[in-house]
């Protein structure tokens, strides 16, 4: 008999992150990007921290910088992938970051040399994707 579990989350996976996109979009419309950045992320840090404390696990690191640096990207990315919700059609941005890796593919095995600032944009998410699009 298959184990069906697997599938099943990831349905479920795809349908939050649906919901999360369609949430965003509609409070894009009267709140600022840093306040839904923010209060996305509340709740996850909140959670964490009390998941660490029951299991009286340290929270601090030997490599705190790190765990600083994949902070900054991790929410720069976010920032870049609310963005894109807010100012595109919820389609075109989901879209669009569903297909990330593999723009990120095709520029590595393309002909075509990447500056900086464009593997910087590929590497943080969709934005270079938005900015021909508006």
């Amino acid at each position: 008999m298959p184990n069906h579990a697997p599938a099943l989350w990831i349905l479920a996976a795809s349908l939050l992150f649906a919901t999360m996109s369609a949430l965003v979009k509609v409070a894009a419309a009267g709140v600022s990007l840093p306040e839904i950045v923010f209060f996305r992320s509340l709740p996850a840090g909140v959670v964490l921290f009390a998941m660490a404390r029951f299991r009286r696990e340290r929270i601090a690191t030997r490599q705190w910088r790190l765990h600083a640096l994949r902070c900054v990207v991790g929410v720069c990315t976010m920032f870049v992938g609310f963005y894109a919700v807010s100012k595109l059609p919820l389609a075109t941005a989901t879209t669009l970051e569903y297909t990330t890796p593999l723009f990120i593919l095709a520029c590595k095995y393309s002909k075509r040399s990447i500056s900086a600032e464009e593997c910087a944009a590929l590497l943080s998410d969709a934005e270079w994707q938005v900015k021909p699009l508006l």
